[in-house]
């Protein structure tokens, strides 16, 4: 159970520390790297942006909470503990992902039509974290949640923008 905690954290570490932009290029890329950073315009450099960040929160969203509430894992007893943890960590890591996407699509244009139902997301993934810390949840939320981001993906995938669910493993 022990090992289990420390995994969480030490993924949820590892890929908060990924998420940086990191603007260092080696000399032997040279002017290769140069041209291919200034093909991309800044609206489509946000959109990225967003799309990883959003793919994160779903993908997190879905792996460590949604399908472990589905499949019954905050219910049982001896299972509980652990999968609140993990649910815990994610929740957090959930709430930051959907904080930096929703500066992305701020700035993308195209993208500012989703701002609103990403910010209500965002206050209930903050309202969520800390009942779940107490284990105080509602399995409601947990649904409303999973609705919520189905109408962002649809609106994203509209705007031009579609989101791939990833995990922080995958990263």
């Amino acid at each position: 159970m022990i090992r289990s905690k420390a995994a969480v954290v030490v993924v949820v570490a590892l890929a908060l520390a990924g998420c940086g932009s990191s603007s260092t290029h080696s000399s032997s890329q040279g002017q290769g790297a140069a041209a291919v950073q200034s093909s991309v315009s800044p609206a489509e450099r946000e959109a990225n942006a967003f799309r990883a960040h959003a793919g994160l929160a779903f993908g997190t969203f879905y792996h460590f909470i949604y399908t472990p509430y589905r499949s019954g894992e905050f219910r049982a007893v001896l299972t509980n503990k652990v999968a609140l943890s993990h649910a815990t960590a994610a929740a957090s890591f959930v709430a930051q992902q959907l904080e930096q996407a929703m500066a992305a699509a701020s700035a993308n244009g195209s993208l500012a039509k989703i701002l609103v139902p990403m910010r209500i997301l965002d206050a209930g993934f903050h309202a969520a974290l800390a009942k779940i810390r107490t284990g105080q949840f509602k399995m409601s939320e947990i649904e409303a949640a999973n609705i919520a981001i189905s109408a962002i993906k649809g609106s994203a995938a509209n705007a031009g923008a579609p989101i791939a669910e990833t995990t922080p493993g995958a990263v």
